[in-house]
């Protein structure tokens, strides 16, 4: 017969699934007889095989019966002189095997005939810890009668007593159970100096947490024990989200501000996590929301890496400040432009994140993402910076353009007037509903709800067809540098020039070029205006009349066409350009 198949006796990691038997058919007969309970057949096989013949898991009948629940079987293999202290590969006994399925009366017979308590298997663990790892209170009651009290602190492989397994687990009858025993050492640290508050903590057993706090006054002091990682109780409970486990913490006196390694607060911690409704709850009982750790960051940073624009919107109306920077000068802008995350990046930019600051290499968000050419990113830059420049404009009562109120255009028949462009110096005022929109929006950014403007959609129902009309603009019509010119009439900076001419270098680079400022100033048209006007003035301007009046003519026959019976100047005004 060839060599048995055992594995490494340190080799505790592996799934338990039998291989190929190396056991001959008496002996595999054996341990399906054990396993069902068939005693009359135990009997039989056990004339002609070994009682304590094993598998390839090293398991011997005894241990089959007792993990069952067979105590016929087990009674018989006894009487045939099993090895009751033979442990399997994992270290397990039949009594930790019965210990584990909860089987009473297998155990009571096997402590009947001497099994020991005391004998571990290879994680470091006796009868009594498994009993407190599977919340058998029988069973734990049990062992504590048949040994002395100071198997209560006898630890396993990584330094837990039984109170502190059982805690870890949310195991509440057998905490309550070993902490009846004034023996219990409720000091104890395991490997990771982690008392059971930590081991409660960190698995979200608000009631074992109840527990330990309430009746026993000597943990009261560990509720701010920092272990190996610098991490309170608190921390570990934040970092899993368990508010119910938080909010005991924090009424027993728990530190909200308690810093853990690389001087994370709970807050950082909660950020980093996502969980909202924690930072919510950490904020109402006194969390600094805008502390920063070992490298200067703050909660706001760590969920610009996480991309989610509501997290974002949450944190700044929890009075998180968008422009602090890290110890590389970065904002949580910078982060999430480097990082090319448009979701935090788009969110920031709505709550007013600095545009124009420099990191330490001195590059804006712009240049990041310029660099990294990240094109739908500089896009959304740009078009936030004229967004607040468009607002302020609108606040004051100037001028959207320097042509709306001195036309250079304005001679008669020079220039097609759409309705209402006659009232030539009120047309930039903002109106009522508009003023409402814009104050909705900051209202919804101060409440951590999602405001209706949006830098990477368009707000016009009719922005779809329009773009379409404005990709053959620039790619059919528009020449070599002009769009550079239509971005000087429309007031871009030299350095949004500079940012969309660095995408494509090519000869008909351009074309892309044009397309992309067309898009980005008509994503700032009003959803009250016709863009018909704008666009107009700023092709004439240009010196490309012939073509202004094409794209006038074009446009407002279509808008005509759309809506039947409709009036020279209401045709001016449509909202919707169908493009034929």
């Amino acid at each position: 017969m060839a060599a048995d198949p055992l594995k490494p006796e340190d080799d505790c990691d592996m799934a338990t699934t039998l291989e190929e038997p190396f056991m001959s058919k008496g002996e595999l007969a054996l341990h399906e007889a054990a396993r069902t309970g068939k005693e009359a057949r135990l009997e039989e096989l056990l004339t002609i095989v070994k009682v304590d013949c094993r598998n390839n898991l090293n398991r011997t009948a005894l241990h089959m019966a007792a993990s069952k629940g067979q105590t016929g079987a087990v009674r018989v293999l006894l009487e045939y002189k099993a090895g009751i202290e033979l442990a399997d590969k994992y270290g397990m006994t039949a009594l930790m095997w019965a210990t584990y399925f909860g089987h009473i009366e297998v155990v009571e017979l096997l402590l009947e005939r001497s099994a020991s308590v005391k004998k571990r298997n290879k994680l470091g663990m006796h009868a009594l810890h498994i009993a407190a790892d599977q919340n058998n209170c029988e069973l734990v009651r049990l062992y504590l009668t048949k040994t002395k009290k100071s198997i209560l602190n006898d630890t396993e492989k990584n330094g837990q007593t039984a109170l502190m397994i059982a805690a870890g687990k949310g195991n509440i009858e057998v905490v309550q159970l070993l902490l009846s025993y004034p023996e219990v050492d409720l000091m104890v640290k395991d490997a990771k100096k982690m008392t059971a508050l930590h081991l409660a903590a960190e698995n979200g057993c608000a009631k074992v947490l109840e527990e330990l706090l309430r009746e026993v006054y000597k943990l009261r002091d560990l509720v701010n024990e920092k272990d190996e990682s610098e991490r309170i109780p608190l921390h570990y409970a934040v970092e899993k989200g368990h508010i119910g486990a938080i909010r005991c913490l924090l009424t027993h006196g728990s530190e909200v501000n308690a810093t853990a390694e690389r001087e994370m607060t709970a807050f950082h911690l909660a950020a980093v996590k996502g969980h909202m409704d924690v930072l919510k709850y950490l904020k109402e009982h006194g969390a600094n929301v805008n502390a920063l750790n070992l490298t200067h960051s703050t909660a706001l940073h760590y969920a610009a890496l996480n991309d989610s624009a509501e997290q974002i919107f949450t944190l700044v109306s929890l009075g998180c400040e968008t422009s602090l920077p890290n110890n590389r000068n970065q904002t949580p802008l910078h982060l999430a432009v480097e990082q090319n995350k448009p979701n935090a990046a788009e969110a920031l930019l709505l709550c007013d994140a600095p545009i124009n600051v420099r990191d330490k290499t001195g590059k804006t968000p712009l240049i990041l993402a310029t660099r990294g050419s990240y094109i739908s990113m500089v896009d959304m830059i740009i078009k936030a910076e004229r967004y607040r420049e468009r607002k302020k404009r609108q606040q004051s009562g100037e001028a959207k353009h320097p042509t709306a109120l001195v036309d250079q255009l304005d001679s008669d028949g020079a220039v097609y007037k759409p309705a209402d462009y006659e009232n030539r110096i009120n047309i930039n005022e903002p109106t009522e509903e508009e003023l409402e929109q814009e104050i909705s929006a900051d209202d919804a950014m101060h409440n951590g709800t999602v405001p209706t403007y949006r830098l990477r959609e368009f707000q016009q129902p009719y922005a779809e067809e329009f773009k379409q009309y404005l990709w053959k603009l620039a790619f059919k019509h528009l020449r070599q540098n002009e769009w550079k010119k239509l971005a000087a009439f429309w007031q871009f900076k030299t350095e949004h020039v500079e940012a969309i001419e660095h995408q494509y270098t090519d000869e008909s680079s351009y074309k892309q070029h044009g397309y992309r400022v067309l898009c980005i100033w008509f994503h700032g048209v009003d959803r009250q205006d016709t863009p018909i006007r704008e666009l107009y003035e700023a092709l004439a301007s240009i010196g490309r009349r012939p073509l202004a009046e094409k794209v006038r003519r074009q446009l407002d026959r279509s808008a005509v066409q759309a809506y039947p019976g409709a009036g020279r100047g209401a045709a001016g005004d449509v909202r919707r350009c169908s493009l034929q």
